[in-house]
């Protein structure tokens, strides 16, 4: 279910960036990284559905009102009308906010869905290997010897400093491991200096006396 088939009502907020998480799932003699980035998504029903949903109450209301001829009803009638028109408007904008709520949600679930991004890096301890599975591109394997230094560097074109990828520089040009939507600044650094550690500790356990 993509975005553009959600109702016409239905209005959503998107934030640009994305909501970034990193679980570390190392095991003996393995360092695992997953990192998840989700945008951050909001139905924002109650500004359409609410209000046409009060409208309609008025609506049914003045219709019922001149139906009944209100000006020559009893008092008692009278004052059920105008409690009628106070409070039924309001229920039905809280009725039609919590149905579009729950219609809304399939929406706002196939969004986030859809933009998710997720990295997994594996570093291979006894081999020497560094496994990725970028969020946009298929796994690939290097040799640690292959592997020159990890950076956090601008993004291409970025126009903000805020904007920086996460780059492995092999010996083959540099590899994106992290685009610029998936993590921030802080993020990136930390995964850089554990993959670095990582890269320093084979190398002191294959040569010890170096």
């Amino acid at each position: 279910m993509s975005a553009g088939q959600r109702p016409w009502w239905l209005l959503i907020y998107k934030s640009e960036g994305l909501v970034t998480t990193i679980e570390d799932q190392s095991r003996p003699g393995e360092r695992v990284f997953v990192i998840r980035g989700e945008p951050m998504v909001r139905a924002l029903a109650w500004l359409t559905c609410g209000p046409v949903a009060a409208l309609l109450a008025i609506a049914a209301l003045v219709v019922l009102a001149v139906a009944v001829n209100a000006q020559i009803q009893p008092g008692l009638v009278r004052l059920l009308l105008v409690g009628a028109f106070l409070a039924l408007p309001a229920l039905a904008w809280g009725i039609a906010i919590v149905v579009a709520n729950r219609i809304s949600g399939q929406y706002v679930q196939a969004i986030k869905t859809a933009e998710t991004q997720e990295c997994v890096i594996r570093l291979n301890q006894k081999d020497g290997t560094f496994s990725c599975k970028p969020a946009r591109g298929d796994w690939f394997e290097l040799s640690y010897s292959q592997i020159q230094r990890v950076r956090v560097a601008p993004a291409l074109g970025a126009q903000n400093s805020a904007a920086v990828n996460l780059t492995l520089e092999t010996s083959d040009g540099p590899l994106v491991l992290l685009n610029d939507r998936v993590g921030n600044h802080a993020q990136k650094a930390d995964l850089a200096q554990e993959i670095e550690i990582a890269l320093q500790k084979f190398a002191a356990n294959k040569n010890p006396s170096g």
